[in-house]
């Protein structure tokens, strides 16, 4: 697609790279084999996006939850090499998608002044 040729634009504004911000703790522990299992921050960050993901297709799909469990091991291995967490089909991310589950609701139901001022 080469477009019409006519100019659109004649300048550019950038106003530099937008980071995201550090991750904040949650605290909120997955089970593994039925057992609560406590996570360093970066482990927590990784088990969050999953169970961000629990109520959609992608994770009815094999190669997604093989990927992710991949790098979740590296993840947790690179920390401590004899991690307990060692099989995907005992892991249960259920507390953590229902406390994001929660958070989402919360979110949901302010106020329009709770929303304005966040805004602001």
């Amino acid at each position: 697609d080469e477009g019409d040729g006519e100019q659109k634009w004649t300048t550019l504004e950038h106003n530099g790279v937008v980071f995201p911000p550090e991750y904040k703790s949650h605290r909120i522990k997955m089970l593994y084999a039925g057992k609560p299992i406590e996570l360093l921050p970066e482990e927590e960050e990784a088990a969050t996006w999953y169970a961000k993901y629990l109520e959609t297709d992608h994770v009815k799909k094999a190669v997604f939850n093989q990927n992710f469990f991949a790098d979740f091991r590296a993840l947790l291995t690179k920390n401590n090499s004899k991690h307990p967490i060692k099989e995907f089909a005992k892991c249960d991310f259920r507390p953590i998608h229902n406390y994001l589950v929660e958070l989402k609701d919360q979110r949901k139901n302010r106020s329009k002044e709770e929303k304005k001022l966040e805004k602001d």
